[in-house]
């Protein structure tokens, strides 16, 4: 089975159909939370002219996230197809996460992403990796999230910095495994694994002073790394 026919499959109409009503989930989940929280407002004080300001200050400042996910779309639909992108985005924002999920399933199947032996199979695997990683999300999230604060006050034994660092070397750990492959191959995946890395340092620096830069440094270094790997390609 070639790419073409995988993407034919990925791309069905039926796929669609399971896909959107997923939206419509989120939609109402999202809708009914605004509601609570307009009628909880007195409860704290808060009026409903600053319950407006709020919510109008959250739609602006989720522009610049969204962007980032906008951004790695392209990547995850022509790697899983439209709905099943769609599928995994509309109700998860961790798009860097999403994706290298489905990239460490296809390596661990044999196929990586891109790669000759890359087959329906493969990317299966990589789509089952990335559900069973946001599964344990929503199983802590249930089960634990009412008691994460004892946990939190535990793990830091009440420093605020070494709670910090502990969850930034966890990130730090987890993507440097994640990139190192790229980074070894010497070929235009390093090139764009490395300028992708450089630009976001820079922007992160620059975003210190830049307010605004901060929400956009994460699609802006995809496309950075994107163009620099096309072109040494």
């Amino acid at each position: 089975m070639d790419e073409s026919d995988i993407m034919a499959i990925v791309n069905d109409p039926i796929l669609w159909w399971i896909a959107i009503p997923l939206g419509g989930i989120i939609l109402v989940m999202a809708s009914l939370y605004i509601r609570m929280s307009f009628k909880s407002a007195a409860s704290v004080g808060l009026s409903r002219t600053q319950c407006m300001k709020g919510l109008r200050s959250g739609i602006l400042s989720s522009i610049g996230p969204s962007i980032s996910v906008f951004v790695v779309v392209f990547s995850m639909a022509a790697i899983i197809g439209g709905p099943l992108t769609w599928m995994r985005f509309v109700g998860i924002g961790a798009a860097p996460v999403e994706l290298a999920a489905i990239n460490l399933g296809a390596e661990t199947y044999g196929a990586p992403v891109g790669s000759e032996n890359y087959n329906l199979t493969a990317m299966v695997s990589g789509l089952y990796t990335a559900i069973i990683n946001s599964c344990g999300w929503v199983v802590v999230g249930f089960f634990f999230i009412h008691r994460m604060e004892k946990v939190r006050e535990k793990m830091g034994g009440g420093d605020k910095v070494w709670l910090g660092l502990i969850s930034v070397t966890a990130m730090l750990g987890l993507f440097g495994f994640l990139s190192t492959p790229f980074i070894l191959a010497m070929n235009a995946k390093t090139v764009a694994c490395l300028t992708g890395f450089i630009s976001m340092g820079a922007l992160t620096l620059l975003g210190k002073k830049i307010g605004w830069l901060k929400e956009y440094a994460l699609g802006i270094a995809l496309i950075i790394g994107m163009i620099f790997g096309s072109v040494f390609s």
